[in-house]
């Protein structure tokens, strides 16, 4: 499912709280890699921030776009 789908409905709670856990737990990966041997899980961890980044930013309106 789509993220803007998950997001988009009000009364149903549950995914939009299983993502934000998700996120939070992931971004604990960035924060707590300080053990030798996480260079590849704390890699992941900023592709995945950078994605969060991406679709959490509202578009730029083009009026040409339609």
């Amino acid at each position: 499912m789509r993220f803007h789908v998950r997001c988009i409905n009000r009364a149903n709670r549950q995914p939009w709280d299983v993502l934000s856990i998700a996120k939070r737990r992931i971004i604990e990966f960035i924060e707590n890699s300080s053990t030798p041997g996480q260079a590849g899980v704390r890699l992941a961890a900023l592709k995945f921030a950078q994605r969060v980044v991406l679709v959490q930013t509202r578009g730029v309106s083009d009026p040409r776009v339609s």
